[in-house]
């Protein structure tokens, strides 16, 4: 098993720690700083609920080196391969997502408009916002869903929440394992096999990494499933008070300013 020399291994969140919840970083800075301590010894990596395809152009722009951690911890990749931690068995096809949502939509009789797309790219346009409601489901994810309920572009928490409950009976009655979380970060609604973690994942790459300290940056709750694994979890000042409370380390700056200042932190350790 080929091992990595490096110092430090920082995973990173996207989704209300490296992005804002329009998808911008308010710290435009914050890649120099990567890859100036990159060259000092320090890999980082993402350990994120989205697919391959939505973090390439993120791991490409924060100027990235280590592993990837994908779909809420089903699979990780290092040094171009796949793991996969869980069963192949369930996979969530467009169409089935699909299905889905014009399921719910026809039963809680909801005039919403479903689209199944690159949901980060449309997220971006104005086409949001001139949709009364909207159910966005991410078209890239193979083994999770992502729905993001809206109204005129703006996060609609009662749909949501409807569409919460809806998820959670479906599943149940359908005798599919699967968890269903609201997302309080970010609204959406995401679903993922029962066993699938983002610390499970961090727990089998600690071997290829057996005398490197590992740190974990986040802002919600599934993040802080990593804690147990790592040696250090820091939150960003607009962490759930929860994720705050628990963590080694709170930022006071939100979002990517609140990682560059976490990164001044462990650069000094």
């Amino acid at each position: 098993m080929k091992t990595i020399r490096t110092n430090k291994l920082v995973f990173l969140d996207i989704d209300g720690t490296l992005l804002c919840r329009d998808q911008t970083t308010n710290d435009p800075g914050l890649p120099k700083k990567i890859s100036a301590l990159s060259k000092k010894g320090f890999l980082f990596g993402l350990n994120s609920n989205r697919s391959l395809e939505d973090v390439l152009p993120i791991y490409e722009f924060f100027h990235l080196n280590g592993p990837l951690i994908l779909e809420n911890g089903v699979y990780f990749i290092h040094e171009n391969k796949r793991t996969f931690l869980l069963s192949q068995r369930h996979r969530f096809t467009s169409r089935a997502i699909k299905t889905l949502l014009q399921t719910f939509t026809k039963q809680q009789t909801i005039p919403a408009q479903i689209i199944v797309g690159d949901s980060v790219d449309f997220l971006r346009s104005e086409k949001a916002t001139q949709i009364p409601l909207l159910l966005l489901a991410n078209k890239f994810r193979k083994f999770t869903g992502s729905i993001h309920p809206m109204r005129y572009g703006e996060r609609d928490p009662k749909l949501g929440a409807q569409l919460y409950r809806f998820l959670c009976r479906y599943f149940k009655e359908a005798g599919i394992d699967v968890k269903v979380e609201l997302s309080k970060a970010s609204g959406n609604v995401i679903f993922y096999p029962k066993g699938a973690s983002k610390g499970r994942a961090i727990k089998e790459l600690r071997t290829f990494f057996p005398d490197v300290a590992i740190y974990m940056v986040g802002d919600d709750v599934s993040d802080l499933e990593t804690q147990k694994q790592v040696d250090a979890f820091f939150a960003v000042g607009n962490a759930e008070p929860l994720v705050k409370k628990s963590a080694d380390y709170v930022a006071t700056e939100h979002y990517a300013k609140g990682v560059s200042e976490i990164l001044d932190v462990l650069s000094t350790r």
